[in-house]
């Protein structure tokens, strides 16, 4: 029996009491199977690597995706000495799909978490919180890799409880969303949770270098500015470019517009243009969609965090319209609810948080989401950076800041 309970417990710890922001989110998938990112969306080939929004689910087989990671353009040293076990637990879990498929939707796989009550609200579960979450003040981090989850492989290999096997199937799709973004399209992983200011002085020199290109032989970065941006394969191809005479311009105009681009999605404000503010209330209109018969209910969930001494935030539900987001219930449950702004969407899963609508609800207000991952190419793992007291960094016991409040009465100005 220990076998197979020691490695549940053990894997179960990472993602329910361990309170470990990353890998906690990636359990609320594990009733859904597959993983779903918060801010969802397709980043345009025009934006690239510089839109920073989560990737779409990992669905179907992901042995084939794993095969690919052989042919990506951004395959490090690390990934290649860890290759042959990735497509080995690709294929063990693609053999497994219909096995985890059936345990998740089998009435063992339905444990709750006993710190929310669960409540039907129309035709969805909402997860209300039964207890005061306390949360530590202050910029926190976790990591995730493929070794842990090689050594959690090697620990259940020989078992045959599906509730081992889904765990760790949510943990290889959750890490393949990041790796797929990576290696096949090269998107940026070096942005941290306070880099905003060092990327501002770094684009001031590109800016400083384009208002004298002829006389500017070489980029002014301190060894930590020029350590960043070798990180990209993207940027440190712009740096090589600069030191082609012919190519100088180019190069120096493209990367002033990739910092900006980080700069604008990493830290800036998207400003919903349908929103209006009256007085000390910012009305927020949107489209209830399947939820309709249950606004009452979703204005006591929003409004118990987007609630000031200075401002409200209330929401106008209105008639669908293709200049409103709207709210959308998407199939399965405990998948991570998310915000599409190129669909206009808000996509929420059965069982969702009352405080993950709250923060869906702030990306369509416009801040973007706080939580930021950094690659590490050394130690071949992922860093999670986060607060704990910040809604849009974190559903579980973030509110909303004081920097946001001010950030929301600048952006929506009292109209004399």
């Amino acid at each position: 029996m220990n076998v197979i309970f020691t490695p549940y417990h053990r894997l179960l710890s990472h993602y329910y009491d361990g309170c470990n922001y990353r890998k906690f989110m990636c359990f609320l998938v594990l009733l859904c199977v597959f993983v779903s990112g918060c801010g969802g969306g397709k980043k345009s080939d025009l934006e690239g690597t510089h839109l920073r929004e989560h990737s779409e689910p990992i669905e179907g087989d992901i042995t084939p995706l794993v095969k690919s990671f052989s042919q990506g353009k951004n395959l490090s040293a690390c990934d290649v000495s860890r290759f042959s076990e990735m497509l080995k637990i690709a294929s063990e879990l693609d053999a497994r799909q219909q096995a985890i498929k059936d345990f998740s939707t089998s009435p063992s796989a339905g444990e709750k978490d006993p710190r929310y009550t669960y409540v039907q609200v129309g035709p969805i579960v909402v997860r209300e919180e039964a207890q005061e979450f306390k949360a530590r003040p202050g910029l926190r981090s976790d990591h995730y890799s493929w070794d842990e989850i090689i050594t959690d492989y090697k620990t259940i290999a020989q078992s045959t409880d599906p509730r081992l096997w889904s765990i760790l199937n949510s943990q290889v799709r959750g890490i393949l969303t990041d790796d797929k973004d990576r290696i096949l399209k090269g998107y940026a992983y070096a942005v941290g949770y306070n880099d905003e200011k060092f990327l501002q002085g770094i684009s001031k020199k590109v800016t400083k270098c384009l208002q004298n290109t002829s006389s500017c032989d070489r980029l002014d970065f301190n060894k930590e500015e020029g350590k960043w941006l070798e990180k990209q394969a993207d940027y440190s191809s712009l740096l090589s470019d600069f030191s082609k005479k012919d190519l100088k311009l180019e190069a120096l105009q493209t990367l002033e517009k990739y910092i900006q681009m980080d700069i604008k999605s990493n830290f800036g404000f998207r400003k919903n243009p349908q929103i209006r503010r009256e007085g000390s209330n910012l009305w927020v209109p949107i489209y209830a969609g399947p939820f309709e018969s249950v606004v009452s209910v979703f204005d006591r969930y929003i409004e118990a965090f987007w609630k000031s001494n200075n401002l409200n935030v209330r929401m106008h539900w209105m008639p669908k319209s293709p200049e409103l987001f709207s709210m959308v219930l998407m199939p399965g449950t405990g998948g991570r609810s998310f915000v599409s702004r190129s669909e206009k969407k808000v996509a929420l899963y059965n069982e969702v948080k009352a405080r993950s609508i709250a923060h869906e609800i702030g990306h369509v207000i416009g801040f973007p989401d706080k939580y930021y991952v950094l690659w590490d190419n050394e130690s071949c793992r992922y860093e999670s950076q986060f607060r704990e007291d910040d809604l849009m960094s974190s559903t579980t016991t973030g509110v909303v800041s004081k920097e946001d409040w001010a950030r929301l009465d600048i952006q929506y100005p009292l109209l004399k």
